[in-house]
């Protein structure tokens, strides 16, 4: 996990402008008003909101910002991520989004799992600032990216089951995108680049090629050339890259439906990443793990540093510490990845004495 050297400051301020309060006007003369409005996203029963959000890099990468809130009596599940979402036909219109965690009130029927006797039913709320009225589509566009990007549907009671602590906590959904091609995009940024120039990267992909600062969509991309992308974006040599991904994606020998089908298997989806132009093992890996598939632990400097670090093995050999890796994790199969992280994550919080959800933005950095 990495991060920006924002105070918590400059975090609450880059919020305010980004994600005005709903019901914010524009202040052109003869511009439409702003329209707000509220979709509510169903979550189950024990679900923790800075669990699902705080879990992975990616929740600091642009469009993405979290703000914590303090700590305090019933601020222990509680913050703010905003960003802008896409809707509407290909995605092509744009509306600033807030989310936070609150308690249903007979807005949404929340779904039975587990023993809870009486606990409050909760769901994530959606307050979304656009130009335009949203439509039951609309609405169900933006439902469709919260789920995906806090992983409420998934099932966690194997994973509960093999680690009584993370039910507790509520850890096991690794936050990811909205859409399956931001996850790749990001995955192409993360490659041989510290995660400072991966967020530089990705806040200029928002601003010089997204609209309205979201993310760029691969028809955004259509007609930019590699030369432009490298220089406004910084992206170098990924430029290509990028943009082989996106024309992939808009003639559809890239289908995300495919790709996050239940019926794919881990090597049907590594051996088609690995086909595409741009995609070595690491980026592979990563956008596996994004689609839920955690049994590869990723063998680089951060593996080898946490291994010394945490369980006291003191080669830096990369080919030495392999085997004590799979051995590690292999009782927590098929969720290896996720026991990694759980523990880089605790690791982590204990040293800087702060739950992860209350750290400032500068301190997202393993």
């Amino acid at each position: 996990m990495a991060a920006t050297a924002n105070s918590s400051e400059i975090n609450r301020k880059a919020a305010v402008a980004a994600n005005p309060a709903p019901g914010a006007r524009k202040t052109e003369a003869g511009a439409k008003h702003d329209i707000s409005s509220v979709v509510m996203v169903e979550v189950p029963q024990g679900f923790s909101f800075t669990q699902a959000a705080c879990s992975y890099g990616y929740f600091v990468v642009p469009p993405n910002l979290w703000q914590r809130c303090e700590s305090g009596p019933g601020l222990s599940d509680s913050g703010t991520f905003n960003r802008p979402l896409r809707f509407g036909e290909r995605l092509v219109n744009t509306a600033r989004c807030t989310i936070s965690l609150v308690p249903a009130c007979g807005q949404v029927s929340n779904p039975k799992q587990g023993s809870g006797g009486d606990q409050q039913a909760m769901a994530l709320r959606v307050d979304v600032v656009s130009a335009e009225a949203l439509t039951e589509s609309d609405q169900e566009d933006i439902r469709a990216q919260v789920v995906r990007m806090f992983q409420t549907t998934i099932d966690l009671a194997p994973w509960f089951r093999l680690h009584p602590e993370a039910k507790k906590r509520g850890y096991g959904r690794l936050f990811r995108s909205p859409t399956v091609f931001e996850d790749m995009v990001k995955s192409i940024t993360g490659c041989n680049m510290k995660f400072g120039g991966t967020i530089r990267m990705n806040k200029l992909l928002c601003e010089e090629f997204g609209r309205s600062g979201a993310f760029p969509t691969p028809e955004d991309l259509e007609n930019v050339q590699e030369e432009d992308l490298k220089e406004k974006a910084k992206v170098g040599y990924r430029a290509g890259r990028i943009l082989r991904l996106a024309e992939s994606f808009r003639d559809g020998s890239v289908d995300p439906a495919w790709l996050e089908a239940p019926e794919r298997t881990r090597e049907e989806v590594l051996k088609f990443v690995k086909a595409l132009y741009g995609f070595g093992d690491y980026a592979a890996g990563n956008v596996a793990m994004l689609l839920g598939f955690y049994e590869d632990i990723p063998m680089d400097s951060e593996t080898v540093r946490h291994f010394k670090d945490y369980h006291g093995v003191t080669t830096k050999n990369v080919k030495e510490v392999a085997p004590r890796v799979k051995k590690e994790y292999e009782k927590y199969a098929p969720y290896q990845f996720l026991q990694y992280w759980y523990e880089m994550i605790t690791w982590h919080e204990k040293k800087r004495g702060l739950e992860v959800h209350l750290w400032n933005a500068s301190e997202f950095s393993f």
